[in-house]
């Protein structure tokens, strides 16, 4: 196959799938994930020249030679956006085999891959400075699609070769999770991404469309997308992709339902989602949806007098974990009370009990206390 031209299919622009070649180069044994193989490609045409190569986002794009789909591409090796890895088509048919058994993935901090991943970490409902930093330094990655409100609906098309996809780690009023290329899809199954998320093995990832509002060109070219609806669940993230199954409901969310009142604001937020339960994960997903909220809540950052109580309800116990506290910070309040669920979720999780539901109510004013005041000269 060296030398043989082959064609490949990814959006730059939904909901338009664009055409591209790439030309083999050899095969890489145990160069990929996990020690999987590899084949190295070369990637050109007018639609990589108008992005100025593989974008972030395209991980997963089908690849034909003579025809015959070969696999996804799944990585950009080193600087140089038009050299691709290829995952072999039979590694990713091979996930339908991987057992389905519970979740557990280390935390994100942890992972460690040999390649650059085209794949993009999408947001919706995220505007507060600090949480997209905080998203940006744990998933080592820019993100894109942060924004208050998709500014357009995520298209109504079948899902198909080519086509952009979804994994959810968070949904509902916030939504946050990774965007790539659907390789194959045989109903009910969809082949994604080409190569592991958070690794995660087998997983109840909301499966969700995806629009792809544009492609940035540059040094990094990196499609700007948003999450849509959830058409599935993604069932398995190993290090060949991801495997998805149409029309099968997620189990297991973490219902997630934040209500914070600003009181010099006269303002109330109440945020409501769904958070993937998986144990690597879940304190931080919970931790910057509260940040989220209550930043919104103040509608600035920094100090503040903070009210709050924390309701963790644990599966199989019969009472739920209550944190109540009061604090005054001169730095940041909201940090300071999202903060403080980490280690309640945590804690549970350590000793591998599930969480079935997390609930902030929480007040917060800008007022120093007395205290605080009868100390300053």
């Amino acid at each position: 196959m060296r030398g043989r031209i082959g064609c490949a299919l990814t959006v730059l622009q939904s909901p338009v799938r664009s055409r591209f070649w790439v030309r083999i180069l050899r095969s890489l044994p145990a160069g990929g994930v996990g020690g999987g193989d590899l084949i190295l490609g070369r990637a050109f045409g007018r639609a990589i020249d108008r992005v100025t190569g593989v974008p972030a986002g395209a991980s997963g794009s089908p690849v034909w030679v003579s025809g015959k789909l070969i696999g996804a591409i799944s990585a950009v090796i080193g600087d140089d956006n038009r050299l691709v890895g290829i995952t072999p088509l039979q590694a990713m048919l091979a996930l339908k085999r991987e057992p389905e058994t519970g979740m557990s993935a280390p935390d994100a901090k942890e992972l460690e891959l040999s390649q650059h991943h085209p794949m993009i970490v999408a947001c919706s409902g995220f505007s507060a400075t600090r949480v997209v930093a905080e998203i940006e330094s744990r998933y080592a990655t820019r993100v894109y699609g942060a924004a208050p409100a998709a500014s357009r609906s995520p298209q109504k098309t079948k899902l198909q070769p080519g086509g952009p996809i979804g994994a959810a780690l968070l949904s509902g009023d916030l939504q946050f999770g990774f965007i790539g290329t659907i390789t194959l899809v045989r109903e009910p199954y969809v082949f994604a991404f080409g190569h592991p998320l958070l690794y995660a093995g087998s997983t109840q990832y909301p499966m969700t469309t995806a629009d792809i509002l544009d492609t940035a060109r540059g040094f990094f070219p990196t499609k700007v997308g948003v999450l849509g609806d959830t058409v599935g669940t993604i069932v398995q993230d190993r290090g060949a992709g991801t495997l998805g199954r149409l029309s099968q409901v997620p189990q297991g969310l973490v219902a997630l339902t934040l209500t914070v009142t600003d009181t010099d604001r006269q303002s109330q937020i109440t945020v409501r989602a769904q958070a993937v339960p998986i144990p690597g994960e879940l304190p931080f997903l919970v931790y910057i949806a509260a940040l989220e909220t209550i930043t919104r809540a103040m509608n600035r950052v920094g100090q503040g007098l903070g009210r709050w109580q924390w309701v963790v309800n644990v599966a199989d116990m019969l009472e739920p974990i209550i944190l109540s506290e009061e604090q005054y910070d001169t730095a940041s309040i909201a940090f300071v009370m999202a903060y403080s669920v980490v280690g309640m979720i945590a804690e549970p999780l350590s000793m591998g009990l599930g969480i079935t539901s997390v609930q902030l109510e929480a007040t917060v004013a800008l007022a120093v206390p007395s205290s605080v005041a009868a100390a300053a000269p």
